[in-house]
């Protein structure tokens, strides 16, 4: 049987076309040599609105610089005129107080030369109540420029809520431990920190827990406890650091006077009113009335205003941010915690910030 022929199967006839293996991309948007020329294109023009800025915004503080050189020698003139009115009612004080002194020359310059020698503040005041003389060394807050402060810096500074408590129930503690220290204490270092519904609450549980890592042995009371989230916290962590509460407290006087050496009065800021003081805080104050041991006062002393400072009587007064107007006549320990502010709201609230020693993030007010 005669095998089947196979076709082989061969190119058509002149072979097959060119295979087309180039890339063929479409043509979309700018080239890459345009897309450079716009870049630098707009590079340049924002360094040249830039300088543009730049010598406008140096133009303009050269102009606020004239202004206030321009300034200067009427708000200089201002103030002397102020220091020779003073002087010259201390003048007049001095004479009535120094008349019956013999030989005594009134106004005697005690420089030994001509020129004249700007007066010291203490110069200035010492003739004067000391609640000015305070008041010009330091600068005191009425309860709404405290409100305010608070609200600029939780706004405008960005601080948190925590942030600060933290940072003030810190202060308070060392404030404690300074005015306080355990040499000083009996055999127990045993502290009872009061806290109250507000801010001035949560300050006194931050305080509480940094005094017991301070090898202090305080104790809470706390007959309201808040229920924002913030206090919680701030609750749990001295739960959890083995600080004790007090589920009332003692009416007896005696029991605290045995059982402490001081008392952190924590319970109202400066946000409440003598009037609105209910029940328990107002029994509170009243037993912090009897009792002989000494207290420390967070912000202010708890039931105090501008107009009614006859409530407890603080050994120890630590001011946040900046003295309050009650506390001008306050002759205790004054421990000011101000470091954290900035100078813009220094100078905004005319706060004369006292010198604070190295790294110490309170100064005690003399």
């Amino acid at each position: 049987m005669a095998a089947s022929k196979v076709k082989q199967d061969m190119p058509p006839p002149g072979g097959y076309g060119p295979v087309d293996y180039k890339r063929n991309l479409p043509k979309r948007g700018l080239s890459g040599y345009s897309m450079l020329a716009i870049g630098v294109g707009v590079m340049c023009f924002g360094y040249w609105r830039l300088f543009k800025w730049n010598r406008e915004r140096r133009r303009l503080q050269i102009e606020e610089l004239e202004a206030r050189i321009a300034l200067l020698p009427l708000l200089q003139a201002e103030q002397d005129r102020r220091q020779l009115r003073m002087l010259r009612e201390n003048l007049e004080e001095e004479a009535v107080v120094m008349k019956d002194v013999p030989g005594w020359k009134v106004g005697e310059n005690v420089f030994h030369t001509d020129r004249w020698v700007a007066p010291l503040t203490e110069e200035l005041f010492n003739l004067r109540p000391r609640e000015e003389l305070l008041h010009k060394r330091f600068g005191f807050l009425c309860n709404e420029e405290a409100a305010a402060l608070e609200a600029e810096l939780l706004g405008e500074y960005r601080f948190g809520p925590q942030q600060l408590m933290e940072i003030w129930g810190h202060a308070c503690a060392i404030a404690i431990t300074k005015a306080f220290p355990l040499s000083s204490l009996k055999r127990h270092p045993t502290v009872l920190v009061i806290c109250g519904p507000s801010q001035n609450g949560c300050i006194g549980l931050a305080c509480a827990r940094h005094l017991r890592m301070f090898d202090y042995m305080p104790t809470v009371y706390y007959p309201k406890r808040s229920t924002l989230a913030l206090h919680r916290d701030f609750t749990v962590q001295c739960e959890k650091t083995d600080i004790p509460f007090l589920s009332f407290l003692p009416a007896e006087v005696q029991l605290i006077n045995d059982a402490y050496n001081l008392v952190v009065d924590a319970i109202l800021g400066p946000e409440t009113e003598p009037s609105d003081i209910s029940e328990p805080y107002s029994s509170i104050l009243l037993t912090l009335r009897h009792i002989r041991i000494p207290i420390a006062s967070v912000d202010i002393p708890s039931g105090w205003d501008e107009a009614n400072v006859d409530c407890i009587n603080p050994t120890v007064l630590i001011s946040l941010m900046a003295p309050k107007k009650c506390a001008v006549g306050f002759s205790g320990t004054h421990y000011l915690v101000g470091r954290i502010l900035p100078y813009d709201i220094q100078r905004k609230y005319e706060l004369n910030a006292p010198e604070y020693h190295g790294t110490d993030c309170l100064v005690e007010l003399g």
